[in-house]
């Protein structure tokens, strides 16, 4: 009894501390970030910041588990690869249909759940448009509460940026006031520009920020060079404003619209592609200006400008059949395996009327059994086919497209599925809740019901080096086309107010002066034909017509190209029709 009382303590000692060791901190840890600030708009892009702390080395997936209504569940994957006590930082981009349920990170080590986490949102955080703030304190929008809808500033520091441009897809405006360039990744870089040059708007506020920013890219993108910074005691066409104010000297680049003059500017701006760029010489956030009048009309004026837009929406999947344009080779493979049925069933039954008997009546049911089995299953995976259309939309200022794709996945027996779409895309289901797995952004895959015609949305930049310039010469009007994009543009006509001029296949340069009895009228009235590159060209004349980027006096080039950085794949699919319209804005010389 004393033996045992001796050796009680220390193994009451050793099971607390191991107790302790195996009921302690969880393997994983998880710090999520949601959208701007908390803020998000719902049914678009939404960027989200997840810290991933590991007590011991990953290598696994971290699951976004987006829940909707009925029970529907999306799940997003990105992959984590962890040494023992490191942190990875997983840049996601989620859509979010309904924030009223929750979000559910998870990391998967093979079957066995690391860790996990589940975020409540609320419809609290959920908004119209998000003015994005760059800036050391969080304040000086509270105006932005007075405006129609339900706009809101983020104020947000360096590493919040997104890392792809799809995740501006809700953000009205990008205000810097305080730049540290350090704290930014290339690609938060690259993203910031791509969304602006597709039509975004990009504000910069100046006074002492100006002075001192040394980031070459931001000072590329500024319709001025900073020059300095002096004190004033007024600011031109502001009243009752007391100084004194710090206001940059700016000296105006060649292109850039200047108020009041250029002598001492407060406002410059210019476009960058079909985005805009605004650079204010005062400090919009110092004291005595947030509450302005005079500044608060002009953030109005600013924040609710139409910016530009994509001529490509969901209407684009409206172009897309809705039953399979099956290839040749699929058509006859399926004639041949029916007729081979056929025949075989004949033979089969006429040898049934010779030779009765129970066991020839078996064999001829299994034989006939197995050639029907085999011949649905070549059926089911011979029918299955992706039809896709592509607006390719060039900006030809910096060299890259804004390319839309609409995409439908003809399954008639249903099954499952899985899309790999171009590395920089992102891609999102836009009919029924069938997709339950997406990749980083640039696969999906899911199961589709019986049977179906699931579409799909895709959207990414790529470089296009195609320009194009229009202006009259001795001979007459003349059009000049520069092709660097490697792509012949087959079938090229010229677009001019409802009109089209048709032109030669341009391979690498192309010079043609117009004859004004060559050009034809268009039909915008006209139905949509079957012919699915028709009926895309036939949409795009609409468009073009309507649209707040291509103005009413703008000439483009449109034409086909056959670009393989724009096609999405399937395993399980054979490639039906396909159709990538080219559509570059020339500039009037």
């Amino acid at each position: 009894m004393r033996e045992c009382g001796r050796w009680a303590v220390p193994l009451i000692a050793f099971l607390l501390c191991y107790g302790s060791t195996a009921t302690g901190a969880p393997i994983i840890q998880l710090a999520i970030d949601v959208g701007f600030d908390g803020y998000l708009v719902p049914r678009t892009w939404t960027p989200l910041r997840i810290d991933v702390t590991a007590q011991t080395a990953v290598d696994g997936v971290l699951v976004v588990d987006v829940a909707e209504a009925g029970g529907v569940r999306r799940a997003y994957r990105y992959p984590v690869r962890l040494v023992e006590g490191a942190r990875q930082q997983v840049h996601a981009d989620v859509v979010i249909p309904d924030p009223r349920y929750p979000l559910t990170v998870r990391v998967l080590q093979g079957e066995d759940e690391l860790g996990r986490k589940t975020l409540p949102l609320g419809g609290a955080r959920a908004v119209d448009g998000v003015v994005v703030v760059l800036a050391r304190s969080a304040s000086g929008l509270e105006f932005l509460t007075t405006f129609s809808g339900r706009l809101r500033p983020a104020y947000i520091r360096e590493e919040a940026l997104p890392v792809r441009w799809q995740s501006y897809e809700g953000v009205s405006a990008v205000v810097i006031h305080d730049l540290d360039d350090n704290r930014l990744l290339p690609t938060q870089r690259e993203a910031l520009r791509e969304w602006l040059a597709q039509g975004g708007r990009l504000l910069v506020t100046g006074g002492d920020f100006l002075a001192t920013v040394k980031s070459r890219w931001l000072l590329d993108l500024l319709p001025g060079v900073p020059l300095g910074v002096s004190a004033s005691q007024i600011l031109p066409g502001f009243a009752g404003l007391t100084g004194p104010l710090n206001l940059a000297l700016v000296r105006p680049r060649p292109g850039a619209k200047v108020e009041p003059d250029p002598g001492r500017p407060h406002t410059l701006q210019w476009r960058y592609g079909r985005g805009t760029v605004i650079l204010w010489t005062f400090d919009a956030f110092a004291p005595q200006l947030r509450t302005s009048a005079d500044v608060i009309a002009k953030w109005r004026a600013t924040l609710t400008d139409p910016i530009g837009s994509s001529s490509a929406n969901r209407s684009l999947a409206e172009l897309l059949p809705n039953v399979p344009d099956l290839p040749g080779t699929v058509q006859v493979g399926i004639a041949l395996a029916v007729g081979a049925y056929i025949v075989a069933l004949r033979w089969a039954l006429r040898i049934a009327t010779r030779r009765r008997g129970w066991l020839t009546g078996a064999t001829i049911g299994v034989v006939v059994g197995a050639l029907l089995y085999g011949t649905a299953v070549g059926a089911r995976e011979s029918v299955a086919v992706l039809a896709q259309v592509s607006l390719v939309e060039v900006i030809p200022e910096v060299e890259l497209a804004r390319v839309s794709t609409a995409v439908v996945l003809h399954a008639p027996f249903g099954g499952p599925f899985h899309l790999v779409a171009p590395p920089q895309a992102t891609i999102r289901p836009l009919t029924g809740p069938t997709v339950n797995r997406f990749g980083a952004a640039a696969e999906v895959e899911g199961r589709t019901a019986f049977p179906s015609a699931e579409r799909f949305e895709l959207v990414q930049v790529v470089p296009f080096a195609v320009r194009g310039t229009i202006g009259p010469t001795p001979r007459g009007l003349q059009v000049e086309i520069e092709n660097a994009s490697g792509l012949l543009i087959r079938q090229p006509v010229i677009y001019f107010a409802g009109q089209i001029y048709p032109v030669p296949d341009i391979q690498t340069h192309a010079a043609v002066v117009l004859d004004p009895t060559r050009w034809e009228a268009i039909d915008r009235q006209r139905t949509l034909g079957e012919d699915l590159a028709s009926r895309l060209r036939q949409w795009t004349f609409v468009r073009l017509g309507h649209d707040v980027i291509i103005r009413p006096d703008q000439t483009v080039l449109i034409g086909w190209v056959d670009d393989a950085r724009l096609a999405v794949r399937s395993p399980q699919a054979q490639r039906g029709s396909t159709a990538s319209l080219l559509v570059v804005p020339l500039a009037a010389r």
